[in-house]
């Protein structure tokens, strides 16, 4: 930073997703017609720091996860860019009861060489959502990359194809697939 900088501030939790329970009306203290939301906890969930999409597949009996899921601090802070708050490894990851995650491959990584101090700087793959197409996935995201202005200004929108996505399970964790 060439000018003055603000300090940096603590690091979030990451990998985390809130847990909310929908209360009733009526239901302590809760007047709202639609319900109330109350917090319950945060819980360990890949790419939960940020917008991500679950979905079930009853074939499989699971829960996916498209999640922007973040391993170790990837670069310096870097222009006002924190490492947390990196969108550049999208992973699909499962779960059987949405508390423990096991994450099954990566969907999207920055595959440019660019250091991860510029990775971090120049591609995102944001607000990920996906469909079951048959036997895959079909994954569509908001993607900066090669060439993008910063890792938030997308430049393309990325459509990416998961084929026979349920083979990924351990033969344990497959039920009827």
């Amino acid at each position: 930073c060439q000018m003055p900088c603000p300090p940096t501030p603590p690091a979030p939790a990451v990998n985390k997703a809130a847990w909310f329970r929908l209360q009733e009306p009526g239901h302590a203290g809760c007047t709202e017609r639609g319900g109330c939301l109350e917090f319950e906890r945060l819980a360990t969930v890949p790419g939960g720091q940020c917008k991500l999409a679950i979905m079930f597949d009853e074939p499989s009996s699971t829960y996916w996860s498209l999640g922007n899921h973040i391993t170790t601090p990837q670069a310096p802070t870097a222009h006002g860019v924190h490492w947390w708050f990196s969108r550049n490894n999208l992973t699909l990851s499962t779960s059987k009861d949405l508390q423990e995650w096991t994450i099954r491959t990566r969907v999207l990584w920055d595959d440019t060489g660019l250091s991860p101090e510029q990775s971090l700087i120049h591609t995102g793959f944001h607000y990920p959502d996906f469909i079951v197409d048959g036997e895959d996935l079909l994954c569509l995201v908001r993607t900066a990359y090669r060439g993008a202005v910063n890792t938030h200004d997308s430049n393309r929108i990325t459509l990416k194809r998961v084929t026979n996505f349920r083979s990924l399970l351990e033969p344990s964790d497959r039920e009827d697939v």
